[in-house]
């Protein structure tokens, strides 16, 4: 078997769309899950569905997988989306039995500074967390730059890394 991966290989997984979305037939899930297991290097995953990886955890904890959630905000995102609120894909991913966990903040929405980086602390496993702004001019409801910065410090404080991605002013305050 030619060898696609490196041992030091870090592989996005479908990073174009969400794998363990409701939509996708758990046996492609399974195929895609075994052909890694023998693969070198290690494969993120991010989902808005957290709860789908109980279904294949047996065969995440085979792999070299970072297992991930995209939590923007710890507020009601029903106005501008159609995956499960922010509480309840953190309660389905807090306390999954699986480490490590990656947690994207992107595209980042205003937030409460008193709730958000403890729903982060309070995730088991937690090594990383992304966080960036919106990209694609959705005119999403966007925290003020300075609160972003904020919520990073106390990241890095706490000892997880942090990527910095798309940081700039929100659209909604200039």
């Amino acid at each position: 078997m030619q060898e696609l991966f490196k041992t030091d290989d870090f592989v996005f997984a479908c990073d174009m769309c969400d794998l363990f979305g409701p939509w996708v037939p758990s046996e492609l899930i399974h195929k895609i899950l075994e052909g890694i297991v023998p693969m070198p290097g290690r494969f993120l995953f991010l989902t808005k569905n957290p709860a789908r990886y109980l279904e294949f955890l047996t065969t995440l904890q085979k792999t070299n997988c970072l297992l991930g959630v995209t939590l923007e905000t710890n507020r009601d995102t029903s106005a501008y989306s159609k995956a499960l609120s922010p509480v309840e894909r953190w309660e389905f991913f807090y306390d999954l039995e699986y480490s490590p966990k990656f947690v994207a903040v992107e595209p980042i929405m205003d937030f409460d500074l008193n709730i958000f980086p403890d729903w982060l602390f309070n995730i088991t496993g937690l090594e990383s967390v992304a966080v960036g702004y919106d990209n694609y001019d959705n005119y999403l409801p966007e925290p003020p730059l300075a609160k972003t910065m904020q919520l990073i410090d106390r990241l890095e404080k706490a000892g997880i890394t942090v990527y910095r991605k798309t940081l700039r002013e929100a659209w909604n305050l200039g």
